[in-house]
């Protein structure tokens, strides 16, 4: 099967209704920040204020609901289809991921922390080592390996991160996202396959970055830029959904 970008992002409009879910995304991405300008025209400040904020969680909320309400359906079915805005379970399950994703990055701070000290550590005696000898100074030679370091460290929670999410969207499983011990397994069983997702975002981000660009460019355009980001949301769901599909990722778990 392998990991097609290109896959991933005309994958969007096979749904039939893709026009409707995007502009709704688009819309829920847009409205808080149309309150919130309002807030600072209007005489009632601070009740706009507090109604943008709400605004803001529920439309965050709503979104990566359907985020990851449409990378569940996609992932157990043969079905291109999003989840569908009239979905009551919506909220639930994005108050659900945003505390369990709150859990999992304070996981991974922590996680990111200890491997940078140790690798850093090492790259300090490598440095020294290296200065007694080369005629590079070691400030440089420091530098060079701490970019390294924030790399390797960069790449290893990726890898991380894109087995939590896939894992996750299996069953939307509170547990499924936290097993690091699973998502180490996957990793290692399935290398080929989680660092062509790495690659295969690269890509993206750069595609992405390029458009985004371009879009912001010009007044008209820009307006286009809520809907670009909630779509790009949908891509990289295609781009999971697609990992978990090709490593099998089914096999990882016990269906009761």
């Amino acid at each position: 099967m392998g990991i097609s970008l290109a896959k991933a992002i005309t994958s969007v409009k096979e749904d039939d209704n893709y026009i409707l879910k995007i502009t709704v995304g688009g819309l829920l991405t847009v409205i808080p920040f149309i309150l919130c300008i309002f807030a600072f025209v209007q005489d009632k400040l601070i009740l706009l204020i507090i109604a943008s904020i709400v605004a803001m969680i529920l439309a965050g909320l709503y979104i990566t609901g359907f985020v990851f309400e449409t990378g569940n359906k996609q992932l157990n079915t043969d079905s291109p289809d999003m989840a569908e805005w009239k979905n009551t379970s919506l909220l639930k399950t994005g108050l659900k991921t945003a505390v369990v994703y709150f859990v999992y990055s304070v996981i991974i701070v922590i996680f990111s922390f200890i491997i940078g000290f140790v690798v850093g550590l090492l790259a300090v005696i490598s440095a020294l080592l290296l200065k007694s000898i080369s005629f590079i100074s070691t400030d440089i030679i420091l530098a060079v390996l701490s970019n390294l370091v924030g790399i390797f460290v960069g790449l290893t929670v990726a890898l991380f991160i894109n087995a939590a999410f896939t894992s996750y969207m299996v069953k939307l499983k509170v547990g499924d996202m936290l097993a690091l011990k699973k998502h180490h397994k996957i990793i290692r069983e399935n290398s080929h396959a989680s660092w062509t997702l790495i690659g295969k975002m690269i890509l993206y981000a750069i595609l992405f970055s390029f458009i985004s660009l371009v879009l912001a460019a010009f007044v008209v355009t820009s307006a286009l830029l809520p809907f670009l980001y909630f779509a790009a949301c949908i891509v990289y769901i295609n781009l999971l959904v697609q990992y978990g599909k090709e490593i099998n990722i089914h096999k990882y778990f016990e269906w009761l």
